[in-house]
């Protein structure tokens, strides 16, 4: 899914950013819930700093922290790509 700027968190390459858009497949609302509560929230920055091969997991800076989420979720979180935070030098 690529259009218009849009992707998932799986999408984003190594130090490129986004801003959250929503939640959909295939995360369960509960996982989208606990997404929520470590920062993944709608308008909410975020910057991929470690994208492993293979589908590994991914690392994400999001508000003040860092989190480790794996292929199947990052699919699931919808982002807009952000210019301001493509660190991509």
């Amino acid at each position: 899914m690529a259009d218009g700027g849009r992707t998932t968190l799986a999408g984003l390459r190594e130090r490129e950013g986004g801003v959250v858009a929503s939640f959909g497949p295939p995360l369960a609302p509960a996982h989208a819930a606990r997404l929520r509560e470590l920062g993944f929230q709608e308008g909410e920055r975020v910057r991929c700093l470690k994208a492993l091969p293979f589908g590994g997991p991914r690392v994400f800076e999001v508000r003040d922290g860092v989190v480790s989420l794996e292929d199947a979720a990052a699919r699931g979180v919808l982002v807009r790509r952000d210019p301001a935070r493509g660190d991509r030098g």
